[in-house]
């Protein structure tokens, strides 16, 4: 089999698990992932931050900056989303090779190596456990800041705890 197509066909497996989970959850609570991604955006520039530390130096400042840009940027493509999925049309980055080369080799390989490397550094060699943690959930935010965008999200509706919540306390008066 190609590895292109191998890649592929595992990339989009990832993905459409993490859209099923993705529609659930809009359908349940009624907003689309992408408050999920914004969220993880600003988690992960913050935990950057608790990491780092900013100090003068501007990469440091410009890394920052540039994942909070994404919280306007994930707003703009929501829509785009939306508009693109009401005229048919697939989502770009879930069928394009580069996106799907990008999320393997930022998200995919650099947190398995990442992840192996911390539960070592935990079990055997040191006794740093939060900054293992944050180290952790700053990769595995990286990664679903990766693939959220290549799901597409359901048109706006009603969510459903909505539903029974005005069902169960709103209900008309009987005479």
């Amino acid at each position: 089999m190609n590895p292109i197509k191998a890649l592929l066909n595992a990339d989009q497996k990832v993905v459409d698990v993490l859209e099923r989970f993705c529609h659930w959850q809009q359908r349940w609570l009624g907003t689309s992932h992408y408050i999920w991604f914004r969220l993880l955006t600003i988690i992960h520039a913050l935990i950057f931050y608790t990491i780092n530390g900013l100090g003068s130096s501007p990469e440091d400042w410009f890394v920052f900056s540039t994942f909070l840009a994404l919280v306007p940027i994930s707003i703009w493509w929501e829509k785009k989303s939306l508009v693109r999925r009401q005229k048919g049309f697939a989502n770009p980055l879930r069928i394009m090779v580069e996106a799907v080369i990008l999320r393997f080799t930022v998200g995919y390989f650099a947190t398995a190596l990442l992840l192996f490397a911390s539960v070592y550094e935990v079990l055997i060699a040191s006794n740093r456990f939060v900054i293992i943690i944050l180290i952790n959930v700053y990769w595995l935010s990286l990664v679903l800041i990766y693939i959220l965008p290549a799901c597409d999200p359901l048109p706006p509706t009603t969510s459903k705890i909505r539903e029974w919540l005005e069902k169960a306390f709103l209900k008309p008066a009987s005479s």
